[in-house]
């Protein structure tokens, strides 16, 4: 009797049988086992093809979270390497500061004197 009722709770598979009818005591019907146990075969199968999509979505959940990280990776280092350019060109153009500025200096001092 146990079992009618998880395969009805679990799975779906109403009661189409008695449980005596099933051990011997009394005329079995053929064509309600037949139908009882495809239903159970049918009920199993609905239950694997979800467990194998859901296995699947996983999987492709999984592969995208993996192309996530590496594409935050690879940014993470143009970010490191923007910034490591960025830190060359401020202190390139701090060296060239006295530089520019005395040339500006002179050529404003040059043309003082024409004037």
């Amino acid at each position: 009797n146990k079992a009618f009722d998880v395969a009805e709770k679990s799975f779906g598979v109403p009661k189409l049988l008695d449980p005596d009818e099933m051990v011997g005591v009394g005329k079995t019907d053929d064509k309600s086992v037949i139908v009882y146990v495809a239903k159970l075969r049918q009920a199993f199968a609905d239950q694997a093809d979800d467990v194998k999509r859901r296995i699947a979505e996983e999987e492709a959940a999984r592969l995208a979270t993996e192309r996530a990280e590496a594409r935050k990776a690879t940014l993470a280092l143009k970010v490191l390497d923007f910034e490591r350019s960025a830190n060359e060109w401020s202190q390139w153009t701090d060296g060239k500061k006295d530089f520019f500025g005395m040339a500006a200096a002179a050529s404003g001092a040059m043309a003082a004197q024409l004037l």
